[in-house]
Formats: structure tokens, C-alpha cells, sequence
């Protein structure tokens, strides 16, 4: 096997067209270092023009994937802990329930508003217990929400185990990112299981 310029191989009498993977990209591509295909030909004019071809080709899917990259970084979504952000008010908490939570019925809907802002304000007041809402904002959207919590009492296998619930996302993004939130949580507590829902 020798190569040849132009990002092309010679295998045995086929020629193959070669390029190197930018390590930016490369989780995007199953973690390929290089990408080859064959031209199919043993002919050198004809193999260099394929070839030219084909690297143009994997060119414009590197820019593709690099704009897919910036693309998902500028949708991230700012988050907003309002345990450490807004203490021990759950005002916020109860106007991002208001727009995100759906019960068909209005005063069902109220009840359950009240009864989870009550919940979480009685945890809030021990200052032992743990218990984290995340909500994910992109400006003033909401795009998500989720509430982990660290029951002293309950286990799982005899094990400590966190629990995360009333989880909300638009997105998968979102989503991920909201469980991410939840594990960075356990772990900060030294906890490794979380199950889940609590609702």
C-alpha cells in the first residue's frame, strides 16, 4: 500500500480516496480518525479527479458538523437553581409551574401547584434536608424544569438513593441537560443511585 497526493491510498490496484477526521468532529463520526472510501479504478487521471471529488464532499460534511456543533452550543439553555439563586422563595417556582405544568381541569391544576409549592417550601425550611429545582430558561422561556431530592429515608437495595421527579423538557437537549443537573446533585452529595419519578 503507498500513497499518493491528493489524499489518496493505492490498495493492491484500486485506488482510495483518504482524509484526516478534525478532532473536534471526530465524536460526531464514531470516533474515526481517518475516513477512506474506494474509487473503484486503478486509473490514476480518473482516481485523482474521484478522489478530489470525494474530499470536497467530506469537507462540506466537516463544515456541516462543525455548524450543527456551534448550533447546539448556541441553544443551550441558561440554567437557574433556585435554591442558591432565590433562597428559600418558591415564587419563581410557582410562576414557572403556572406556564409549564397542564391539567385539563383549572382547579386541578391549582391543587397541584399548591400542594407541590407547599412541598417544597416545608423542605426548604429544613435546611438539612436536600432538595434542588433546576429550571432551564432560554431568555425568558422556559424550557424546562425538574426537582431532585435526597430522602434521608429512602434507599434502594439497602443503598442511599436520590430521587428526581415533576421533570419537564421541550427538548431532548434539554432533557439530558436537566438529568445532568440531577446527577452533578447526587454526586455532590456522595450519592451514586437515582431513581425516578417522585410524582
Amino acid at each position: 500500500m503507498s500513497k499518493q497526493k491528493n489524499g489518496m491510498l493505492l490498495r493492491g490496484a484500486i485506488y482510495h480516496a483518504r482524509i484526516n477526521v478534525p478532532a473536534d468532529i471526530r465524536h460526531l463520526l464514531e470516533g474515526k480518525k481517518i475516513l477512506t472510501k474506494s474509487l473503484k479504478t486503478g486509473n490514476k487521471l480518473l482516481a485523482n479527479e474521484l478522489a478530489s471529488t470525494q474530499i470536497g464532499e467530506w469537507k462540506a460534511l466537516f463544515r456541516q458538523l462543525r455548524e450543527q456543533i456551534n448550533q447546539d452550543k448556541a441553544n443551550q439553555p441558561d440554567w437557574k437553581d433556585p435554591l442558591s439563586d432565590i433562597g428559600k422563595d418558591i415564587r419563581e417556582i410557582r410562576e414557572v409551574l403556572h406556564e409549564v405544568l397542564y391539567a385539563p381541569d383549572v382547579q386541578v391544576r391549582y391543587c397541584i401547584i399548591n400542594g407541590l409549592c407547599n412541598y417544597i417550601q416545608s423542605k426548604f425550611a429544613d435546611p438539612e434536608y436536600k432538595l434542588k429545582v433546576f429550571i432551564a430558561y432560554q431568555g425568558i422561556e422556559v424550557l424546562g424544569f425538574v426537582i431532585a431530592q435526597l430522602d434521608p429515608n429512602y434507599t434502594s437495595y439497602s443503598r442511599k438513593c436520590g430521587t428526581f421527579g415533576w421533570l419537564y423538557a421541550n427538548s431532548l437537549v434539554v432533557c439530558k441537560n436537566l438529568m445532568k443537573q440531577c446527577e452533578l446533585f447526587m454526586k455532590e452529595n456522595k450519592v451514586r443511585k437515582m431513581r425516578g419519578p417522585i410524582n
